[in-house]
């Protein structure tokens, strides 16, 4: 009698996509690091290119249609063009330019490259655990800030502005405190928009100059100043309609209740407190971008995502009213999707 053949549960396609994956970021690295989307603003043959960057023409043309059939470059007639998506994020002269934040995200998950992975799955975490408030090196901070600036730019203020208009107290906010503002372009992008408010963007003191670089690239010194400190323990003010907690309060994800205690004291009544960071499910496996972000830091004792619901819960336990949680789709990180939490101050 014939033996049936197998029946496979789903499809197999999704397997086969992800061997492509390190060849997928090897065209883009060589791309970024032979800055090749300067070179093609215009349209542009490979060969007539092939005389700028030294390269061999035959193989320039292979390589570009490559990175054609990857949506970073459109073809026709022969001759290549950037997309939509290089010509925002891969001209090195852009003010959104990603390829240095790309590359940098990509040198810290090298370390699993290559065996990296499997001998810290097998043998466990290769470094001591560091304080979360220590981790990040204040002489790092200035090239933080940097990129930061490039990520800001690109999406995440101006969503940052749609949002807080949604709120029914945007038309009424007066003062904001941005903490762990980086180059402060969230703060300087709602007083841009709300012009009867003003900002103070509060960080580390190595950060602070790209702050204020910031605030007079904008032309926005007449509502935008800075302080710089440790919002956790230094004087940060009071009489706040706002504070704005973006991508900042991991790094006190132990002491989350004595901070945002803080901030609520520095409120004025009804005032909002926006938090800003990425949320996993309940089960911890999602969302993927995350996750895969997140896991060299993780499998080296390097734990910086919170717990499911850890956010809402400290914000009703210090006092926190009518909160809400609404995911910010426009807010692109590195680290994949984040979401919006806020709490009011009765």
């Amino acid at each position: 009698m014939p033996i049936p053949l197998p029946k496979p549960e789903c499809a197999k396609d999704s397997l086969y996509h992800m061997q492509n994956g390190e060849m997928i970021w090897e065209i883009l690295e060589t791309s970024l690091k032979l800055k090749l989307f300067d070179h093609t603003q215009l349209s542009v043959s490979p060969e007539n290119l092939a005389s700028a960057l030294k390269a061999h023409p035959k193989n320039l043309g292979f390589f570009m249609d490559a990175l054609a059939s990857l949506d970073f470059l459109e073809k026709k007639d022969g001759q290549y063009l950037n997309s939509p998506l290089a010509r925002s994020f891969l001209v090195s002269t852009s003010p959104t330019y990603q390829g240095n934040v790309l590359l940098t995200m990509h040198a810290k998950q090298k370390q699993l490259l290559n065996g990296g992975l499997r001998k810290l799955v097998l043998e466990g975490p290769q470094k001591v655990r560091q304080d979360p408030e220590k981790r990040a090196d204040p002489q790092k901070w200035g090239n933080m800030a940097r990129l930061l600036a490039q990520i800001q730019a690109s999406g995440q203020a101006q969503t940052v502005v749609e949002f807080v208009k949604t709120l029914p107290e945007a038309e009424k906010l007066n003062k904001m405190l941005d903490v762990g503002a980086g180059p402060g372009l969230l703060g300087i992008a709602l007083a841009q928009a709300l012009p009867g408010l003003e900002c103070l963007l509060f960080d580390q003191a190595p950060v602070v100059p790209f702050a204020e670089k910031s605030i007079s690239q904008y032309q926005m010194q007449d509502r935008v100043q800075t302080m710089a400190g440790d919002y956790s323990q230094d004087p940060i003010g009071e009489g706040y309609d706002l504070i704005l907690a973006s991508l900042t309060l991991e790094f006190f994800k132990d002491r989350l209740a004595e901070v945002l205690t803080r901030f609520k004291t520095a409120l004025n009544s009804q005032g909002l407190m926006l938090i800003i960071t990425g949320t996993l499910t309940q089960e911890k496996t999602k969302p993927t971008e995350q996750l895969l972000s997140w896991l060299p830091g993780v499998l080296n004792n390097e734990q910086m995502m919170f717990e499911p619901g850890q956010i809402e819960q400290t914000l009703q336990q210090v006092g926190f009213v009518s909160l809400e949680t609404r995911p910010l789709p426009g807010f692109i990180s590195p680290h994949g999707p984040l979401t919006a939490f806020v709490g009011r101050k009765p």
